[in-house]
């Protein structure tokens, strides 16, 4: 279980994150979602005990997380966005290293990394150099890593980033696996995969809270957002592009294109265009094959709940003055 409590972090007169307060209960997948400088890697190295709360308190399991303390380090696997692994090493060698890093007993070590390897899809390169791994094996080699000594919590940071479409899908199904025997906290920029991952999602904007339910709750908080999914015939990219002038239309996105096109219409809260883009397909000498509202995808549910709302700052770069190295 996570636990966080009024959590603020400032970097000098800059806040990063405010009054910040969320459970994740014991067993769950939660995914982090907000826009760039949310707040989003500055909540992380607060969970890790990388960088210390301005004020606040966070607990993981009941223990309460101090900066770079062993005890509570040993309750929670890490897998940041860049991984630290050594090339020069053997993967068997590199996760040994972290045994013994994670106190892990020595005769206890090879059992330990035989298993995680065996969840994680990696045995087969267990005798490589990881400098001559690929991308997805690096990431299931950085995900063994956090999995040694069996932690309670992982959090996970951009874990797909860099994966191609096969390879995302096989870390996803691994990633479904943990639920139930680990808390699972991931950050994410997919709103696809948020939702197919998530028990629960928290979106974080300008520092602040701004939602924590499940992808169906968050549906109803949402209000009318939703998405309207049309085939059509006759129509160009144009076209397609023009459709965004129409009043309640947030934007278009084409999904098929060809003889017929399928494309997807998200609309703003409130609003039902869909009877004005009939008429205006039709006008246009358009055919209208079909046409019929969707229930809110996620992508809608994100946008009504972070409109109107600046891109906020670079947490990537806070100010040097209170770096921590």
């Amino acid at each position: 279980m996570i636990e966080v409590r009024q959590v603020n972090r400032s970097f000098g007169a800059i806040p990063a994150v405010r009054d910040l307060t969320f459970t994740i209960p014991a067993g769950e997948i939660a995914v982090f979602l907000g826009p760039n400088g949310a707040g989003k890697s500055t909540t992380l190295r607060m969970l890790i005990g990388f960088l210390p709360p301005s004020s606040g308190e966070i607990e993981i399991n009941g223990s309460r997380v101090r900066t770079n303390h062993t005890q509570e380090s040993a309750l929670l696997g890490y897998m940041p966005e860049r991984i630290p692994l050594y090339d020069e090493m053997r993967v068997r060698d590199y996760l040994r290293f972290v045994s013994a890093m994670k106190g892990i007993a020595p005769g206890a070590r090879d059992g330990a990394i035989l298993s995680v390897t065996k969840r994680c899809g990696a045995t087969e390169v267990l005798g490589r150099r990881i400098a001559n791994l690929s991308r997805g094996y690096r990431q299931r080699v950085g995900l063994s890593q956090a999995l040694l000594g069996d932690p309670p919590v992982l959090v996970l940071d951009e874990p797909t980033g860099g994966l191609d479409p096969e390879q995302a899908v096989e870390f996803r199904d691994i990633i479904r696996s943990l639920r139930g025997k680990h808390t699972v906290l991931l950050s994410t920029h997919l709103l696809d995969e948020a939702a197919r991952l998530a028990d629960r999602i928290l979106i974080l904007h300008e520092g602040r809270l701004c939602a924590n339910d499940t992808v169906d709750n968050l549906a109803g908080r949402a209000g009318n957002a939703s998405s309207l999914s049309i085939v059509a015939r006759g129509l160009t990219p144009v076209d397609l592009a023009a459709i965004e002038s129409i009043a309640g239309v947030r934007s278009v996105r084409i999904d098929r294109e060809g003889e017929q096109v399928f494309f997807t219409v998200e609309t703003i809260e409130s609003a039902d265009p869909g009877a004005e883009i009939a008429r205006w397909i039709v006008n246009r000498g358009g055919e209208l094959i079909r046409l019929a509202r969707e229930a809110p995808s996620l992508e809608s549910i994100y946008l009504a709940l972070t409109a109107g709302r600046g891109a906020g700052r670079d947490e990537e770069n806070p100010p040097a003055a209170d770096a921590v190295h």
